[in-house]
Formats: C-alpha cells, sequence, structure tokens
C-alpha cells in the first residue's frame, strides 16, 4: 500500500468514525430530551401540587407575576433539589418509578440532580449525560 493510499484510507476510516460518534451523541442527546419532557410532565402533576404551588407562588411575590426564566428555575430546583417527605426528590420518585429506564438513562437523571453520582467514564457521552 503507497503512502497515498494508506493517508485517504485513514482519512475514510477516521470519517467514517467521526460520523457514528455523531450519531451516537445526537441520539443521547434527543433521548435527554424526551427523559427531561416525561420528567417535567411527571413533575408538574397533581400528585405533586401541594409542593410545587407555594413554590410558585412565592417566586412570584405579592404581585403574583412570575416570568418564565424564573418559573423554569424554580421548578427545575423543585425536580433536582427540593426534599420531599422521605428524604427524595422528584428525580428520586421517577427513576424509581419507571422500571423501563435503561442504566444510561438512570445515569442521565440522577446525574442532574448529582453530577458526583453520575458514570466516572470520561468519554464524549457520559459527559453529556450527566449533563442533560
Amino acid at each position: 500500500m503507497s503512502v497515498g493510499t494508506f493517508k485517504t484510507e485513514r482519512a475514510r476510516m477516521t470519517a467514517v468514525v467521526r460520523s457514528e460518534d455523531e450519531a451516537s451523541l445526537r441520539g443521547l442527546i434527543e433521548r435527554c430530551s424526551e427523559l427531561k419532557g416525561e420528567l417535567v410532565a411527571f413533575a408538574q402533576s397533581a400528585r405533586f401540587d401541594r409542593w410545587l404551588i407555594p413554590l410558585l407562588l412565592e417566586g412570584a411575590g405579592p404581585e403574583r407575576r412570575l416570568d418564565e426564566g424564573d418559573a423554569i428555575r424554580i421548578i427545575d430546583h423543585f425536580i433536582l433539589r427540593y426534599r420531599l417527605p422521605g428524604d427524595t426528590t422528584v428525580v428520586d420518585r421517577f427513576v424509581g418509578s419507571r422500571r423501563d429506564l435503561s442504566e444510561v438513562d438512570r445515569d442521565m437523571l440522577l446525574g442532574r440532580r448529582d453530577p458526583s453520582r453520575a458514570s466516572s467514564r470520561s468519554d464524549a457521552r457520559t459527559e453529556t449525560a450527566s449533563s442533560c
């Protein structure tokens, strides 16, 4: 094999690997988005109203106005860090109620709550998953 042929073949192989990695990363990001939507819907269900509504009302202040950014921050805090009875969070309960979740899905969700819980692997997929 000549040097030119070797370089061409190496460039082609690199492009194939990069394409596969990008497709894998895109799939992971899409799954992360799906899970986040499901988690937010779960948190906004009636079962959590007694805890979430007072937080939103407090955030709205006496004028009862809450902009979208503040609402998102309050709901995100509620989902990931607010301690419910039994010392659990909404994300803990969501993961506990979903037996269909893969280990990767569970790591993505619980890694949002506590980044130190995310897998210690240092590849791009894990880094994206832990910051989902």
